[in-house]
């Protein structure tokens, strides 16, 4: 409802995406997207890396999982460690490169920020 409301409340200053997979696509395109990662619900670490597979923190020993019923301990068929249901906490992360990528593709831009203008 937003997006359509932006979209006649600015016709004429550009054309907005009829929808919300339209707009996702138009950020991602522009390298502007996150990355989804799990985290233990207490905060202790990241599932990443070496630690992508495991179902419980090594730390506080909490289930990675959230906990729904009728569903405990069950595993999607043909995977032994996907689990069913989603994580208990995610990490949205935002790769710092493809926005720097982003800022010095103009020319312009990057001629203000190397300093041979002086313009910071």
């Amino acid at each position: 409802m937003l997006i359509k409301l932006l979209g006649d409340v600015f016709p004429q200053i550009m054309e907005f995406p009829s929808s919300y997979y339209e707009t996702k696509k138009m950020i991602n395109n522009l390298g502007l997207g996150y990355v989804k990662i799990d985290a233990c619900p207490n905060d202790c670490i990241l599932y990443w890396g070496e630690l992508l597979e495991k179902d419980s923190c090594y730390v506080c020993g909490v289930s990675r999982w959230k906990t729904v019923k009728g569903k405990e301990g069950m595993t999607c068929e043909g995977s032994s460690n996907a689990k069913v249901g989603e994580p208990a906490r995610v990490m949205h992360y935002f790769p710092l490169i493809p926005r720097l990528r982003r800022i010095y593709m103009s020319s312009k831009s990057a001629k203000q920020r190397d300093g041979t203008t002086g313009i910071v």
